[in-house]
């Protein structure tokens, strides 16, 4: 089975030959350890060496690139800081390699959204990277589209605080913004899907380690109808969804599963997102991608590691869709890379189907 091939079956719950091989790149130490440098930016090129070098068989490429597209008008006063195109404030901190830390945001009330300029999806240079990681993969490995879901990009133009005042004061500028961030991404998704791109991730964080930033109710209000038309728009074009978000979802995971993503990620264990069960209950509907402990890769021997790689294996690969990656969502700085070598390793050498049932 081809890699490409073998990711996108993963993602339909098709049968495979092994368990497929992928987790998102956010480690500059990884960068440097397969390419030799660590790049300034995660970029096209970077990311698909990086991805034939770990033997995965997907590379993610997110829409316009990973750090937002800037105002330069002040870039010369902040130096480590800038504007997006839509007014959101970010600061440089070293700490959060590729995407930047925001730090004020543009929408309190309705006359702010009223004076702010709406960004363009269709500019052209937006899909730059995805164009040099079609030609670069050459139809080997699965290109992965990234957006952000609309309840990110409204999180980003308000901040949480305002947000969580503007849910009583006035909920129909939290419909507005996420109406607008909707039609932005949906755009934006269409164009990946044009060009060719195999799968899309909606990166879309919506908890805390101990549940959803909204409540259920308010979730289903604001935010569900938004992310379900973005979905729809998607798996009718008949490319497979990958929805991600951090944190502990058990209260909304049922609302995400019907609106009929392909699969999940990434499944954090400490926040409460057990694999057994959750497997046991959507192992049949969607693909599980993570579950492999972000403490353990980062903190744990390579025993450790090879334990913990094992378990989740055991657990979620049986039946099909199941792709082990770690549960904080991405390779990070934090994790020794012997350890995330001793991860892919393990996958290799326990994830065939032909004797998955016997790993100890």
């Amino acid at each position: 089975m081809k890699s490409k091939e073998r990711f996108l079956a993963a993602l339909n719950l098709d049968q495979l030959d092994r368990v497929p091989l992928f987790d998102f790149l956010e480690s500059q130490n990884l960068f440097k350890n397969l390419i030799g440098y660590r790049p300034s930016q995660y970029k096209a090129k970077e990311a698909v060496e990086a991805a034939f070098k770990l033997g995965h068989d997907a590379v993610m490429i997110p829409f316009g690139g990973a750090v937002p597209y800037q105002d330069k008008r002040d870039a010369d006063i902040y130096a480590n800081e800038y504007v997006d195109e839509w007014g959101t404030r970010w600061k440089k901190t070293g700490y959060s390699w590729p995407v930047d830390a925001p730090i004020a945001y543009p929408i309190k009330t309705r006359d702010d959204l009223k004076k702010m300029k709406i960004p363009d999806p269709t500019m052209p240079k937006r899909l730059n990277d995805i164009k040099t990681a079609i030609e670069l993969t050459r139809n080997k490995i699965a290109i992965i589209g990234g957006i952000l879901g609309p309840f990110s990009e409204v999180y980003y133009l308000m901040g949480l605080q305002a947000l969580s005042i503007a849910v009583y004061d006035d909920p129909n500028l939290i419909i507005d913004l996420h109406k607008l961030t909707s039609e932005f991404f949906i755009e934006a998704a269409k164009r990946m899907i044009d060009i060719g791109i195999d799968a899309i991730v909606i990166f879309e964080d919506l908890a805390f380690h101990s549940g959803p930033f909204l409540s259920p109710a308010h979730f289903r209000k604001f935010t569900l109808p938004y992310l379900a038309e973005l979905v729809r728009e998607i798996r009718k074009r008949g490319v497979p969804v990958i929805f991600h978000s951090d944190g502990n979802l058990n209260l909304i995971l049922e609302d995400l599963v019907d609106i009929g993503i392909n699969a999940l990620n990434p499944l954090e264990k400490k926040a409460h997102m057990d694999l057994s069960k959750i497997k046991e209950k959507y192992g049949k509907r969607i693909c599980l991608i993570g579950g492999i402990s972000n403490e353990v890769l980062s903190k744990g021997t390579v025993e450790d590691v090879v334990r913990e790689t094992l378990r989740a294996i055991k657990i979620a690969a049986p039946g099909s869709g199941y792709i082990p990656a770690s549960d904080s969502g991405d390779l990070l700085d934090t994790m020794p890379i012997e350890n995330i070598w001793a991860m892919i390793n393990t996958v290799k050498k326990y994830g065939n189907y032909s004797y998955l049932g016997h790993t100890k």
